[in-house]
């Protein structure tokens, strides 16, 4: 959490203004897949971008990565900010999570518009217009893998699997900051004392 203070004197009146950045989830979107297909194979290749940006998170995950989340910033990404500019730019964009077998290539995937995505954050109904972004997590939930598995075909060619995957959103909403502010300046007014 980062807090940040400034003074500011207006008419007179003193006011202390604090930026309190909660880290707040806008928004949160999920893949998950159950069962089997056929083909053997060790691991996902996940994709994760907004609209026509460039790709947020592209990256190879095996079963023994379940539990780990990687988190994308403006400082350890150098695609976030592009993200960002198309996940508040005031549009509809898809909300896109993808992912594909290795080997093989058979995929899933989920596009959602980003006003289901962020339907209880959103300042526009469409979007994060106004907002301020600090992360974006890729978790790994659930990851298992089972080569043959229950094996239905008989011939060895089968992987059973279940994963869950998660992209979360985070950071503070336009009328977050405007309360903080307020409730700031209100801490400072004076107040009436009982004779």
């Amino acid at each position: 959490m980062r807090i940040q203070t400034c003074l500011i004197v207006s008419a007179g009146l003193l006011m202390m203004r604090t930026n309190v950045t909660l880290g707040m989830v806008l928004g949160s979107l999920s893949l998950e897949a159950h069962g089997g297909i056929a083909l053997v194979y060790t691991g996902l290749d996940v994709e994760f971008s907004v609209g026509n940006s460039p790709l947020l998170f592209d990256m190879d995950i095996e079963p023994n990565d379940a539990g780990q989340a990687f988190v994308a910033t403006a400082a350890n990404n150098p695609n976030f900010n592009q993200v960002c500019n198309w996940l508040t730019n005031g549009t509809d964009d898809p909300f896109r999570i993808a992912s594909w077998t290795i080997p093989g290539g058979a995929g899933t995937s989920t596009y959602p518009p980003e006003s289901l995505v962020f339907a209880d954050t959103t300042l526009n109904g469409i979007d994060l217009e106004g907002s301020v972004i600090e992360s974006i997590t890729f978790s790994i939930e659930e990851f298992t893998l089972d080569s043959p598995g229950s094996n239905p075909n008989g011939n060895g060619i089968w992987t059973d699997h279940n994963y869950y995957l998660t992209v979360t959103v985070e950071g503070v909403p336009e009328p977050a900051s405007l309360a903080i502010l307020a409730l700031g300046g209100l801490a400072l007014l004076p107040r009436r004392r009982q004779p």
